[in-house]
């Protein structure tokens, strides 16, 4: 029986596993120029590259962000290498040689899952760090290239992986609509769906949740049409029984309703800002609500410290009306008392008035 292959790294505690491959690592490091994209051939690279064996504990505090940048050796110089355009129908030949480099069956097909997930999780990270560094604002989608058997080619049972910088999300919430467009537009529009058995199961938010604490959106195609129906619903026109005669409709009445159309669509964006506007008044009467109770309890203790206080003091206490300056703030209409203990309760503020007495 064969030994297992264990590759010396050079300094304990190093552990990466050697993926599956049709046939094992070989003994002797191949040469860079041999590598080809694989689970096999990253193994091969960073034996090549090395773990730091002369600074004990780097490779495994910067572990993730080294096995990362293997990926980006692999990828540097491919979207100019002038290979995009095929001569004859099929994939690419990095889709042969991960198929020829990995086993059949559950496997290879594990392999191939866990290697697209650490490519997509690569990308919507430079992708991250490209926007957070320019403040720039991005969008990638990713449909995936091969299907479950005896899955429609339909736009209901396909997925698309989304980087979409979250915070511009939250910020800009008329912009959904277009998002929501632009990625149903690109499901119709692909002829290699998805992974899924079953139609994707749909609700009304036109933007998913992202993974949690991440940029990661997962959007569900929709049937076609759907979207549509769901962003601008189609006015009915009645037309009599006894007319069958339908070129009585003017083109006056059909721009008409064309612009009904519009108008409503507006509309929709115009109710989304509104209730993003009323969130935020939500918000403003929460921070105020605190602010009260914070301080009648203060006004309490000041009550409670002067009557246990003695004579003396509470004379001298008589000349203060109040524990603190008052202060008024003004947001939108609504008057916040507040103190300068209060002020972190009160982030957004247009003016403030402020009455010192003496």
């Amino acid at each position: 029986m064969a030994m297992p292959f264990v590759h010396n790294w050079g300094i304990p505690g190093i552990n990466i596993p050697v993926p599956p491959a049709r046939t094992g690592p070989a003994q002797d490091v191949p040469p860079l120029r041999s590598l080809r994209f694989s689970p096999l051939g990253l193994y091969d690279l960073r034996r090549r590259l090395g773990v730091f064996p002369t600074e004990p504990g780097i490779f495994q505090r910067y572990r993730e962000r080294f096995l990362t940048a293997d990926i980006a050796w692999f990828a540097g110089g491919a979207s100019t290498d002038g290979r995009h355009a095929t001569t004859t129908p099929g994939f690419m030949t990095e889709f042969q040689d991960l198929r020829d480099s990995l086993p059949t069956g559950h496997v290879g097909s594990e392999g191939r899952r866990a290697l697209n997930e650490r490519i997509q999780h690569a990308i919507f990270d430079l992708t991250t760090l490209w926007d957070r560094t320019f403040g720039s604002t991005t969008m990638v989608m990713h449909v995936e290239g091969t299907t479950m058997p005896n899955t429609p080619t339909q736009p209901e049972y396909l997925r698309a992986a989304v980087y979409l910088p979250p915070g511009f999300v939250a910020s800009q919430p008329a912009s959904h609509a277009a998002i929501a467009r632009i990625v149903q537009t690109f499901i119709e529009a692909l002829t290699q769906p998805g992974p899924g058995a079953s139609p994707n199961a749909h609700t009304s938010d036109l933007i998913p949740a992202p993974a949690w604490g991440s940029s990661h959106y997962r959007f569900l195609g929709r049937p076609v049409g759907a979207l549509d129906a769901l962003l601008t619903p189609v006015p009915l026109v009645i037309i009599p029984d006894d007319d069958d005669d339908y070129s009585d409709i003017s083109g006056d009445v059909i721009d008409a309703l064309e612009r009904a159309s519009y108008a409503e669509a507006e509309s929709a964006e115009r109710l989304v800002r509104i209730q993003s506007l009323e969130h935020q008044v939500d918000i403003l009467i929460s921070r105020m609500t605190t602010a009260d109770t914070l301080t009648a309890d203060l006004q309490a203790q000041l009550l409670a410290a002067r009557q246990m206080a003695p004579r003396d003091i509470n004379s001298n206490a008589a000349h203060y009306a109040e524990p603190f300056p008052a202060t008024r703030t003004s947001y939108s209409g609504i008057v916040v008392p507040s103190s300068p203990s209060l002020f972190s309760h009160c982030h957004t503020v247009q003016q403030s008035r402020t009455v010192f007495r003496g």
